[in-house]
């Protein structure tokens, strides 16, 4: 049932300070990463999508506290007004769209871990590692979207009033039970991947056990999450559900945002304590190497034609760029390394042997990248 204004009021205030905490993080995160590299990474684009999903589930469980939904007691049905069973139908929709689109931005949250620690442990790993993470990741969300769709039949049960649809589509706990044990399945898989970029590492026992600490964040998520599971079925109510649910999406978004937000203070250290990094603390890593030949021959007419082109072995243009962890100690160090082939050329049809062309090779390389 819906909450009194009092109720209604303390709820939407500590739902919206629960938001604030975990959109700032994300935010955070996201500017720091546009401040350090001039652009976005996957990472931050799964980030976003999923603050926008978020967003809007927050802004939907506010309609289904304050509407009500179609938990209501089996007396009272035959009493409500038609008013009342509009209200209830509009909160109970707002309720169902809000599951889909808080089991999205849980799943973004940690596609976006997921991304962060294939790039992370992309040399100290197994690909088969990352690619079964990311199709345990694909196939628990497709599961609870499944839940979502076909727990409660017919789907229109949901947010029906009269006659009473059942508790499969009134009380929403098959929802929290499925959804919250893949989410604690989810976790712990996550929490896993880390372990052996850890082991490898030759590195202080204190430096690993920080390391290790920040890593081993997601174990605060999967308590929330056994929490919100806990409170949801003793307390049975939706305010309830939605309350704790806000509570652990609050803590997965900072969790998820931790390490790209300590990179920036890494930085930032390194560069107050080293005269040759750039003013940002940060200086990409680039290996370009550059071959320039220039030919130059007059024709018939004494002109001559430059031709421009950048090439690879193929003679098609080329661009390689990769990202991999270079420092054991530092494992928010990564390298990035890009490769940019170029050749000038100028020719003529007339041109002879004793026109010999100058050829110059230039080569310029830097290191330090520091990547969230």
């Amino acid at each position: 049932m819906s909450l009194s204004t009092e109720k209604s009021e303390f709820f939407l205030q500590n739902t919206l300070i629960l938001y604030a905490i975990g959109a700032v993080a994300a935010i955070l995160r996201i500017i720091i990463r546009w401040r350090l590299m001039h652009r976005l990474g996957v990472e931050e684009w799964i980030m976003i999508f999923g603050l926008l999903c978020w967003t809007g589930d927050t802004a939907l469980i506010t309609v289904t506290v304050n509407k009500g939904t179609n938990q209501v007691p089996s007396d009272h049905r035959l009493t409500m007004s038609p008013h009342q069973v509009h209200e209830r139908e509009i909160g109970s929709k707002s309720f169902i769209t809000a599951w889909f689109l808080y089991v999205t931005a849980i799943w973004a949250c940690k596609a976006a871990i997921l991304m962060f620690y294939k790039r992370l442990t992309e040399r100290v790993m197994e690909p088969k590692i990352n690619i079964a993470a990311a199709g345990t990741l694909g196939s628990t969300y497709l599961a609870c979207m499944l839940s979502l769709c076909f727990v409660c039949r017919p789907f229109s049960g949901n947010w029906t009033i009269f006659p009473d649809p059942g508790p499969a589509c009134t009380e929403g706990l098959h929802y929290v039970w499925i959804v919250g044990v893949l989410n604690i399945i989810t976790d712990l898989m996550l929490l896993c991947i880390p372990i052996p970029l850890l082991i490898h590492l030759q590195v202080t026992l204190t430096r690993k056990i920080l390391l290790g600490a920040l890593f081993g964040l997601g174990i605060f998520v999967v308590v929330a999450t056994i929490l919100r599971i806990y409170f949801t079925v003793v307390g049975g109510s939706i305010s309830n559900m939605t309350f704790w649910s806000m509570i652990e999406t609050s803590t997965l978004f900072v969790v998820s945002n931790a390490p790209g937000i300590k990179s920036f203070f890494t930085s930032k250290k390194k560069h107050s304590s080293s005269n040759g990094n750039s003013g940002s603390g940060l200086s990409r890593s680039h290996e370009m190497n550059s071959s320039i030949a220039h030919t130059h021959s007059t024709n018939n007419h004494n002109k001559s034609r430059v031709r421009n082109s950048i090439t690879g072995n193929n003679g098609k243009s080329t661009s390689d760029s990769q990202e991999w962890i270079v420092d054991p100690q530092n494992p928010m160090v990564i390298h990035q390394s890009t490769r940019i082939d170029v050749t000038v050329e100028g020719a003529s049809s007339d041109s002879t042997k004793d026109d010999k062309a100058p050829s110059y090779q230039v080569s310029a390389e830097a290191r330090s990248h520091n990547s969230n």
